[in-house]
């Protein structure tokens, strides 16, 4: 049985999401499935004997399972809708599940589908969605010019790459950290950016116009508040609870960005949802077709 436990931003705040999350690595649920954590939501996906659930998370089953995936690649279930990060996010997922481990064929069958899906729902759309990272950074020019002037990005995975494409669009001088300095100094190469150890960005903090962060982590090297705006967009936040503090209203965390967001109500998301939601019942029903055949068959080989 295919089966998905699911915690995302529209009912839980950051800090609860990330006790689930610390709650399902503890549980030993997911050896062979594939956990989908990010800014906005924390979910595993498994197949076989059903989860009794985590707290007052119980386990969504089968078609419903598949469908809840599929749209959250396909940006439906984003706080932007139709954003571009999550289908990169759970690509990822299933990259980094296959990396560490053997998935289970039907679990990577779904993310499978679901990325093919999360493709041609934003194949041919006529103007990109704003994301997250954008909308992350616009707040950022709001309170400080950044043209022409240092911003430091600290964070060198998906959503880092997506506030460091966009600070450099605006013009901005900016600097890379992350906790791999290979990875940093990747990304930083991509984008004509320079790159640094999370220790000198802490010092560089205090002499940016903003600072945007997207860790997986606490970044301990950061002591002190810097005086520019920043925003913390990491789940749960890499600020210690000090420096947060002393920040006041240059904070800018995720659960704060997501109230701003439109959500379903713009009439860009509306539309985009009217012309996607087929694609995902197409989908849904192609992969339900392909597990029920598989499912009368021998047992599936584990990453087969």
């Amino acid at each position: 049985m295919l089966w998905a436990l699911v915690m995302d931003s529209s009912r839980h705040d950051s800090e609860t999401r990330e006790t689930f999350r610390e709650e399902l690595d503890e549980s030993g649920l997911g050896p062979t499935g594939v956990l989908l954590s990010t800014c906005q939501r924390t979910e595993l996906y498994g197949f076989g004997q059903m989860p009794r659930g985590i707290g007052e998370i119980r386990p969504i089953l089968q078609e419903e399972a598949a469908r809840h995936l599929i749209r959250v690649a396909a940006g439906l279930e984003s706080g932007v809708v139709g954003e571009d990060e999550v289908l990169h996010q759970v690509r990822q997922a299933l990259a980094e599940a296959h990396g560490g481990r053997a998935v289970d064929g039907m679990v990577r069958r779904l993310f499978e589908t679901a990325i093919a899906t999360g493709r041609r729902a934003r194949a041919g759309r006529p103007a990109m969605t704003r994301g997250l990272g954008e909308r992350a950074i616009a707040w950022l020019a709001d309170k400080a010019e950044l043209r022409g002037h240092p911003v430091l990005v600290v964070g060198a995975g998906t959503m880092g790459a997506a506030l460091a494409t966009s600070a450099k669009r605006r013009g901005a001088d900016v600097t890379v950290a992350s906790r791999t300095a290979g990875r940093a100094a990747l990304l930083a190469h991509k984008l004509g950016a320079g790159s640094a150890t999370l220790e000198a960005a802490a010092e560089l903090a205090h002499s940016s116009a903003a600072v945007a962060i997207a860790l997986a982590g606490p970044w301990h090297e950061l002591t002190r508040s810097p005086e520019c705006p920043v925003a913390d967009i990491s789940t749960p936040s890499a600020l210690d609870h000090a420096v947060r503090e002393k920040l006041n209203g240059r904070l800018l965390d995720i659960d704060r960005l997501l109230a701003m967001t439109p959500g379903t109500h713009g009439l860009e998301a509306q539309a985009y949802s009217r012309r996607v939601e087929p694609l995902v019942t197409e989908a849904v029903d192609v992969y339900m077709d392909w597990l029920r055949t598989r499912s009368t068959r021998a047992p599936l080989p584990t990453g087969s």
